[in-house]
């Protein structure tokens, strides 16, 4: 279900998990293709309606808010467990958002856990509205930190393999 777009927070709620911890351990972390990747230009021709290919019309990204910074430590800890810092961009200063983690439990597996909203508190009472309604309610927000923090663990364990085979 990943693999074809589906958000996370979806796939919560269709298993009737309470916890994203959970679903994320039974979710594969999806190996896209080079080829299922559309370039904006190719939907340039699609602006009047939905093409032939795809009767179902995608709704529009919803419009950046803000800049963030992601950064995944290339060390894990004692645990397995590599640190992940976010924080947000307001007035030309950066705000954390701590105590993310990641995992990797099985091979091509990325477990992301997400602390409770109260450990944010203290940021996101410092947001306008609409930053922190994103960072709140958004099930998109969190798929796209879940994708990105998977793919630079991934790059991460497949850097030191080939580190580990030119020694």
């Amino acid at each position: 279900m990943i693999e074809s777009g589906t958000d996370i927070r979806f796939i919560q709620k269709l298993l009737g998990h309470t916890n994203l911890e959970t679903t994320s351990l039974y979710t594969k972390v999806a190996q896209m293709k080079a080829t299922a990747v559309a370039s904006p230009l190719d939907r340039l021709g699609n602006e009047s309606g939905p093409s032939v290919e795809s009767p179902i019309r995608k709704p529009a990204p919803r419009p950046s808010v803000g800049r963030m910074r992601l950064e995944v430590d290339p060390q894990p800890d004692s645990s397995g467990a590599y640190a992940v810092t976010l924080g947000v961009w307001q007035e030309g200063q950066l705000l954390p958002l701590p105590g993310m983690r990641a995992t990797m439990p099985r091979r091509d597996w990325v477990s992301l856990q997400i602390p409770l909203q109260d450990i944010w508190e203290p940021t996101l009472c410092c947001l306008p509205a609409e930053q922190r309604e994103r960072l709140e309610e958004s099930p998109e927000f969190f798929s796209q930190v879940q994708r990105e923090v998977a793919k630079r663990i991934l790059r991460i364990r497949d850097a030191e393999h080939s580190q580990a085979i030119k020694t």
